[in-house]
């Protein structure tokens, strides 16, 4: 593969991440908050209602993913961890169960 393929790819890589991420940038801030952490992982049922324990799994989930601890999720932050996991669901199911033990 030459470099301009391998750039090519980086690119739609990239792409294909920002759009998730627009996903659960669901008020279009241009980071992910609390508050739509908490949302999703009600969808994948990683936590019900929300309760003290439901709070604290998103608040240790948050400063997991968010390295500059500013209490949200940027594009380049959410960058750096979907390049370790195909799957967003499955790398927020298995954070959300490292996190409560």
């Amino acid at each position: 593969m030459d470099i301009q393929s391998m750039m090519d790819e980086a690119s739609e890589r990239e792409r294909m991440i920002y759009a998730k991420f627009r996903l659960y940038d669901v008020d279009g801030t241009g980071t992910i908050d609390v508050h739509e952490i908490q949302e999703l992982l009600k969808e994948l049922r990683v936590v019900g209602v929300a309760n003290d324990a439901d709070r604290y799994l998103v608040k240790k989930l948050m400063h997991e993913l968010g390295r500059d601890e500013d209490g949200v999720i940027d594009f380049e932050e959410f960058k750096v961890r979907r390049a370790h996991s195909l799957s967003p669901r499955r790398q927020l199911d298995q954070l959300g169960r490292r996190i409560q033990k």
